[in-house]
């Protein structure tokens, strides 16, 4: 699962107090991560993936908060943030206004109708 991940990204959590009080402990975390099942795996990557969310969210509340503009990368992130939240709920079946005549099974379809 994730061969993406490194076993220091998993480590990296420790130096995250708020991963920690997630984790209910960081101690030995990188172990917890060579030893974790499949599904123990992917909820290690759902954190992963919300703190980085948390930290983009912060990042352009500094840069709105300071009047900054917007960097292009930033820019970026948020649009493929959202279509990632809009993909997942026509998938669910939850805004039939934006998948009509989709399945929402058909999740290349739905992928490209976010796409568009």
């Amino acid at each position: 699962v994730a061969p993406q991940i490194a076993l220091e990204d998993i480590a990296a959590l420790s130096d995250r107090p708020d991963a920690c009080v997630i984790l209910d402990s960081c101690n030995g975390v990188a172990a917890r991560w060579a030893e974790a099942t499949v599904p123990e795996r992917a909820s290690f990557l759902r954190l992963v993936a919300v703190l980085d969310q948390g930290d983009l969210v912060a990042e352009v509340a500094a840069l709105r908060a300071s009047a900054s503009p917007l960097p292009d990368y930033h820019q970026w992130r948020v649009l493929e943030s959202f279509k990632d939240m809009m993909e997942e709920l026509m998938g669910r079946g939850m805004l039939p206004q934006y998948s009509a005549g989709l399945s929402r099974w058909n999740t290349s379809a739905v992928h490209r109708r976010v796409r568009e």
